[in-house]
């Protein structure tokens, strides 16, 4: 179909990963489907574009649907680009605004000290429902000073919370945020497939026994899998789900 035809065109341009495929795909920008546009505006967000920014201001201000104004407001964050600052103000003047929250997070690159008090209000806030949004717009576009926010929020925090703030964490790459992770391996009775899968990017090598513990107790297929993916490729050993063989390795190995 032609909609398949302009998906594969858009990503074979961000393939190249030259900046010359911005010109041609913001031609094709200008004729998609609204389908199509979201295909197009993610794959400019990749070059992190000053060309860009025009468009996706544009974007802000014609009303696009909700996936395609969200990745144009994390679009402009990541670029830094000075004129999307009052744009992006201008979201988080509403309480009850759908972008209020994807707008903090982006202006939190330009030092925004409302932005600020915005996240971390949600991360504190005793409703999971503002904790998850909050967990999930750091999930898309990760900042440093939301580092302890998240910390905290993965604490105790189950579902889909646990889940964002895991995929978030392992985007900092930052041994608290290891920590943290392996503090929930070993303290929660309930964890998300995303804890592990987050240990694993990290590739820390101090999550090999807790990892080891979840395989030989957890009951959960997803998990295990999880589990036993991550430890492999830590490791570089295959014992499948054969805890006891995982534990002798790590005895050997310690």
């Amino acid at each position: 179909s032609n909609k398949e035809v302009v998906k594969a065109a858009a990503r074979s341009l961000t393939e190249i990963s030259n900046k010359r495929a911005i010109d041609p795909l913001m031609r094709i920008y200008l004729d998609a489907t609204s389908y199509q546009r979201r295909e197009i505006l993610e794959c400019l967000r990749q070059f992190r574009s000053l060309e860009t920014v025009q468009l996706f201001l544009n974007v802000l201000g014609k009303g696009a649907d909700r996936y395609s104004t969200e990745v144009a407001i994390y679009a402009l964050g990541e670029i830094g680009d000075t004129r999307a600052v009052e744009p992006l103000r201008r979201l988080l003047k509403d309480e009850k605004n759908d972008f209020r929250m994807p707008a903090a997070a982006a202006l939190l690159r330009f030092a925004d000290k409302k932005a600020r008090k915005i996240l971390e209000k949600a991360f504190r806030s005793r409703h999971s429902q503002n904790q998850e949004w909050a967990a999930y717009v750091m999930r898309e576009s990760p900042h440093p000073d939301a580092l302890p926010w998240l910390i905290e929020a993965l604490k105790g925090n189950y579902g889909s919370t646990q889940r964002f703030t895991a995929e978030a964490l392992a985007k900092f790459n930052n041994k608290r945020a290891c920590d943290v992770l392996i503090a929930v391996l070993n303290e929660c009775k309930f964890v998300s497939t995303e804890v592990i899968n987050s240990l694993r990017q990290l590739r820390d090598k101090r999550a090999v026994g807790p990892i080891i513990e979840v395989l030989a107790t957890n009951q959960h297929h997803g998990v295990r899998e999880a589990a036993e993916k991550a430890l492999h490729e830590i490791t570089g050993q295959n014992f499948g789900w054969n805890y006891q063989k995982w534990r002798r390795w790590l005895e050997e190995n310690k």
